[in-house]
């Protein structure tokens, strides 16, 4: 089954419970707005690569959780595409298996 991203949200959303942080701190800790991170929570928003960035550092995650089906999904920074995200992705599965 391809993941989406309401699988995303949804791991994002557990992981966030898990450590027991509500929505607003993790928002603030992550310097995105609650609107930003309810629509990443619930596969309704487009994301920035930056956005997912930021969430996954702020819930101390490895960015390495993004399934690969993902990397289209992700709307990007200017200098970046699905492209990029992918080789991102594929160098640190590399040098995590090291």
């Amino acid at each position: 089954m391809m993941p989406t991203s309401a699988t995303l949200g949804a791991d994002i959303r557990r992981a966030r419970e898990i450590l027991n942080l509500s929505a607003r701190d993790l928002a603030e800790k992550a310097s995105v707005s609650r609107l930003t991170l309810r629509e990443l929570e619930t596969g309704t928003g487009n994301p920035r690569l930056s956005t997912l960035l930021a969430v996954c550092q702020a819930l101390e995650m490895d960015l390495n959780v993004l399934p690969r089906g993902l990397a289209p999904m992700v709307n990007s920074d200017r200098n970046l595409h699905s492209g990029a995200l992918k080789r991102l992705l594929d160098s640190k599965r590399g040098s995590s298996e090291e």
